[in-house]
């Protein structure tokens, strides 16, 4: 009987690690799609000017980010053009209700400067998550293979990969009050030799309330061509 209960759990432990196996091979693949590591890691920053749709209005926003980890986020709304958040040398600042600005405590500041250090995401980050592999899954009418990830929040977050191009379609966030939110990658397009998906859609309980259309990336971007007073905090 020993031996037997010996064996069952040698088999469930070989099969759990080839699972996660089959799961960190799906973003292996993933990032090898987009472009490679080694493309990826040439990219010190990275500035993205978009469209986006959301309720109606239209709003313009340009992202900075970073792998020092200075980073900003700016919008134009209604002809106004406000600096959402920004950090820089380890401090920052964002926009509160009042239209006004707070500092950043030291937990928010590290938080915006790790995810401006993953610039590419799920391309870069992956292996410092706990993947599990779910096998093939059909999802609007179209067959993705599928990993999933459990994160700090508790929430567990799908990964869809398309087995034709090995790009990352869809990700799908289950929260714990059971409710769905849905990210949507298309139009994939190539920038110095890097795929960026040029559109995106947010779907909540299946209906889309945002739509982001990329106008421009730039890779390593020129002071010149940064904000530089985006990083100061207004009065």
């Amino acid at each position: 009987m020993k031996k037997i209960l010996l064996l069952i759990l040698g088999f469930t432990l070989t099969f759990s690690f080839a699972q996660d196996k089959k799961a960190v091979k799906l973003f292996d693949q993933y990032a090898k799609a987009i472009g490679g590591k080694e493309k990826m890691a040439e990219v010190k920053s990275m500035l993205v000017k978009s469209t986006s749709k959301q309720m109606g209005q239209e709003v313009k926003s340009e992202t900075y980010m970073s792998r020092k980890g200075d980073s900003y986020l700016k919008m134009n709304m209604m002809g106004m053009e406000l600096v959402v958040y920004a950090v820089k040398d380890g401090k920052g600042f964002v926009m509160n209700q009042q239209m006004g600005y707070d500092d950043l405590d030291d937990e928010k500041v590290k938080s915006i400067v790790e995810k401006s250090k993953d610039m590419f995401n799920e391309a870069e980050n992956y292996e410092k998550k706990d993947l599990k592999y779910l096998g093939s899954k059909e999802k609007d009418g179209v067959k993705y293979e599928v990993a999933e990830y459990k994160d700090e929040k508790g929430q567990t977050v799908d990964y869809y990969f398309n087995p034709k191009t090995h790009l990352l379609d869809i990700i799908v966030v289950n929260m714990p009050d059971g409710k769905t939110v849905e990210t949507y990658f298309k139009d994939y397009k190539e920038v110095e030799g890097i795929k960026v998906p040029f559109t995106t859609e947010i779907k909540m309980e299946g209906q889309l309330i945002r739509e982001v259309h990329t106008d421009k990336v730039i890779f390593n971007p020129s002071e010149e061509q940064i904000d530089m007073k985006a990083f100061e905090k207004p009065e």
